[in-house]
Protein backbone atom coordinates (compact mmCIF):
# COMPACT_ATOMS: atom_id res chain seq x y z
CA UNK A 1 0.00 0.00 0.00
CA UNK A 2 1.22 3.67 -0.92
CA UNK A 3 1.97 5.71 2.00
CA UNK A 4 1.67 8.70 -0.06
CA UNK A 5 0.15 10.22 -3.52
CA UNK A 6 3.83 10.77 -4.44
CA UNK A 7 4.48 6.59 -3.61
CA UNK A 8 1.23 5.73 -5.47
CA UNK A 9 2.47 7.23 -8.77
CA UNK A 10 5.84 6.02 -8.49
CA UNK A 11 4.43 2.53 -8.36
CA UNK A 12 1.43 2.29 -10.94
CA UNK A 13 2.90 5.50 -13.53
CA UNK A 14 3.03 2.63 -16.32
CA UNK A 15 -1.08 1.85 -15.22
CA UNK A 16 -1.89 5.59 -14.77
CA UNK A 17 -0.17 6.32 -18.89
CA UNK A 18 -2.37 3.26 -19.75
CA UNK A 19 -5.29 5.06 -18.40
CA UNK A 20 -4.62 8.98 -19.37
CA UNK A 21 -3.75 7.81 -23.23
CA UNK A 22 -7.07 5.31 -23.05
CA UNK A 23 -8.66 8.54 -22.47
CA UNK A 24 -7.00 10.40 -24.85
CA UNK A 25 -7.32 8.08 -27.82
CA UNK A 26 -10.91 9.50 -28.05
CA UNK A 27 -9.96 13.01 -28.89
CA UNK A 28 -6.28 13.36 -30.55
CA UNK A 29 -4.26 11.58 -32.87
CA UNK A 30 -1.43 11.97 -30.96
CA UNK A 31 -2.79 10.21 -27.50
CA UNK A 32 0.45 9.02 -26.05
CA UNK A 33 1.85 12.27 -26.25
CA UNK A 34 -1.36 14.48 -24.73
CA UNK A 35 -1.94 11.52 -22.02
CA UNK A 36 1.17 12.02 -20.54
CA UNK A 37 1.29 15.43 -20.73
CA UNK A 38 -1.70 15.43 -19.02
CA UNK A 39 -0.76 12.66 -16.48
CA UNK A 40 2.57 15.41 -15.79
CA UNK A 41 0.00 18.02 -15.20
CA UNK A 42 -1.50 16.30 -12.46
CA UNK A 43 1.31 14.50 -11.02
CA UNK A 44 2.62 18.43 -10.81
CA UNK A 45 -0.33 19.89 -8.91
CA UNK A 46 -0.72 16.59 -6.57
CA UNK A 47 2.85 16.36 -5.60
CA UNK A 48 2.75 20.44 -5.10
CA UNK A 49 -0.45 19.54 -2.79
CA UNK A 50 0.85 15.73 -1.23
CA UNK A 51 0.65 17.19 2.40
CA UNK A 52 -2.66 18.21 2.05
CA UNK A 53 -3.74 14.90 0.27
CA UNK A 54 -2.28 12.83 2.91
CA UNK A 55 -5.84 11.59 4.50
CA UNK A 56 -7.02 10.50 1.13
CA UNK A 57 -8.48 6.90 1.21
CA UNK A 58 -8.24 5.98 -2.12
CA UNK A 59 -5.03 7.62 -4.16
CA UNK A 60 -5.88 5.85 -7.43
CA UNK A 61 -9.62 7.17 -7.33
CA UNK A 62 -8.69 10.67 -6.84
CA UNK A 63 -6.28 10.45 -9.28
CA UNK A 64 -8.64 9.24 -11.43
CA UNK A 65 -10.82 12.17 -10.76
CA UNK A 66 -8.14 14.33 -11.48
CA UNK A 67 -7.34 13.02 -15.13
CA UNK A 68 -10.81 12.84 -15.88
CA UNK A 69 -11.09 16.74 -15.13
CA UNK A 70 -7.57 17.75 -17.09
CA UNK A 71 -8.57 15.83 -20.20
CA UNK A 72 -12.03 17.10 -20.19
CA UNK A 73 -10.43 20.59 -19.64
CA UNK A 74 -7.87 19.93 -22.50
CA UNK A 75 -10.30 19.33 -24.61
CA UNK A 76 -12.02 22.73 -23.93
CA UNK A 77 -8.83 24.56 -24.02
CA UNK A 78 -7.67 22.94 -27.71
CA UNK A 79 -8.77 22.61 -31.11
CA UNK A 80 -8.78 18.83 -32.19
CA UNK A 81 -8.62 17.54 -35.59
CA UNK A 82 -10.54 14.58 -34.36
CA UNK A 83 -14.37 15.38 -33.53
CA UNK A 84 -15.18 14.99 -29.79
CA UNK A 85 -18.18 15.05 -27.89
CA UNK A 86 -17.93 15.89 -24.00
CA UNK A 87 -20.02 13.02 -22.99
CA UNK A 88 -18.67 10.46 -24.71
CA UNK A 89 -15.42 11.70 -22.86
CA UNK A 90 -17.53 11.24 -19.45
CA UNK A 91 -18.54 7.81 -20.30
CA UNK A 92 -15.92 6.29 -21.34
CA UNK A 93 -14.44 7.93 -17.70
CA UNK A 94 -17.63 6.04 -16.34
CA UNK A 95 -17.47 2.93 -17.56
CA UNK A 96 -13.59 2.58 -17.14
CA UNK A 97 -12.83 0.12 -14.15
CA UNK A 98 -10.24 1.38 -12.02
CA UNK A 99 -8.37 -1.24 -9.92
CA UNK A 100 -8.56 0.57 -6.95
CA UNK A 101 -10.47 -0.10 -3.79
CA UNK A 102 -13.38 2.18 -4.97
CA UNK A 103 -13.52 4.21 -8.28
CA UNK A 104 -14.52 7.28 -9.38
CA UNK A 105 -17.82 7.04 -9.61
CA UNK A 106 -17.56 6.15 -5.89
CA UNK A 107 -15.79 9.36 -5.03
CA UNK A 108 -18.60 10.75 -6.46
CA UNK A 109 -20.48 9.30 -4.85
CA UNK A 110 -19.13 9.93 -1.70
CA UNK A 111 -18.74 13.75 -2.50
CA UNK A 112 -22.97 13.65 -3.16
CA UNK A 113 -23.17 12.15 0.58
CA UNK A 114 -21.97 15.13 1.86
CA UNK A 115 -24.47 17.29 -0.06
CA UNK A 116 -27.37 15.02 1.23
CA UNK A 117 -29.01 18.07 2.51
CA UNK A 118 -29.60 19.96 -0.95
CA UNK A 119 -31.91 19.27 -3.77
CA UNK A 120 -30.86 16.14 -6.08
CA UNK A 121 -30.63 18.69 -9.02
CA UNK A 122 -28.13 20.85 -7.61
CA UNK A 123 -26.39 18.26 -6.36
CA UNK A 124 -25.90 16.87 -9.85
CA UNK A 125 -25.18 20.32 -10.66
CA UNK A 126 -22.50 20.96 -8.04
CA UNK A 127 -21.06 18.14 -9.95
CA UNK A 128 -21.31 18.94 -13.30
CA UNK A 129 -19.57 22.57 -12.51
CA UNK A 130 -16.61 21.25 -10.47
CA UNK A 131 -15.98 17.62 -11.45
CA UNK A 132 -16.97 18.21 -15.51
CA UNK A 133 -16.29 21.27 -15.59
CA UNK A 134 -19.62 22.57 -17.33
CA UNK A 135 -20.29 26.34 -17.10
CA UNK A 136 -22.68 27.94 -14.97
CA UNK A 137 -24.19 29.86 -17.45
CA UNK A 138 -25.47 25.99 -18.94
CA UNK A 139 -26.58 24.87 -15.91
CA UNK A 140 -28.04 27.99 -14.55
CA UNK A 141 -30.57 27.78 -17.89
CA UNK A 142 -31.31 24.03 -17.24
CA UNK A 143 -32.11 24.62 -13.78
CA UNK A 144 -34.12 28.04 -14.57
CA UNK A 145 -32.39 30.00 -12.63
CA UNK A 146 -29.93 32.95 -12.64
CA UNK A 147 -26.20 32.28 -12.97
CA UNK A 148 -26.32 34.36 -9.59
CA UNK A 149 -29.05 32.20 -7.69
CA UNK A 150 -26.75 29.53 -9.03
CA UNK A 151 -23.70 30.56 -7.80
CA UNK A 152 -25.24 31.71 -4.31
CA UNK A 153 -26.32 27.86 -3.64
CA UNK A 154 -22.99 26.72 -4.92
CA UNK A 155 -21.45 28.67 -1.86
CA UNK A 156 -23.86 27.63 0.23
CA UNK A 157 -23.03 23.62 -0.69
CA UNK A 158 -19.29 24.58 -0.67
CA UNK A 159 -19.60 25.91 2.78
CA UNK A 160 -21.49 22.72 3.80
CA UNK A 161 -18.58 21.26 2.71
CA UNK A 162 -15.94 23.45 4.44
CA UNK A 163 -18.06 22.73 7.67
CA UNK A 164 -19.03 18.95 7.53
CA UNK A 165 -16.33 17.46 5.41
CA UNK A 166 -13.14 19.65 5.48
CA UNK A 167 -11.11 17.15 4.10
CA UNK A 168 -13.61 16.49 1.10
CA UNK A 169 -13.48 19.93 0.50
CA UNK A 170 -9.76 20.16 0.39
CA UNK A 171 -9.48 17.40 -1.71
CA UNK A 172 -12.31 19.16 -4.04
CA UNK A 173 -10.04 22.36 -3.81
CA UNK A 174 -6.86 20.72 -5.16
CA UNK A 175 -9.02 18.89 -7.59
CA UNK A 176 -10.31 22.50 -9.11
CA UNK A 177 -6.30 23.51 -9.28
CA UNK A 178 -6.20 20.27 -11.93
CA UNK A 179 -6.29 21.40 -15.70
Amino acid sequence: MARSIVDYFSQNYDKLVKTSVRICSRFTKNPMSIGEDILHDVAVVLCKKKQELADVKDYGAYIAVCIRRAAINYVKKHSRSIPVDMEQIIYEFDKYEYSSEYDYLEWIASLEKHLQKFDPQMRKAFIAHYIDDVPSSKLAAELGITEKALSLRFARMRKELRDKAPSMFKHLNILLLIG
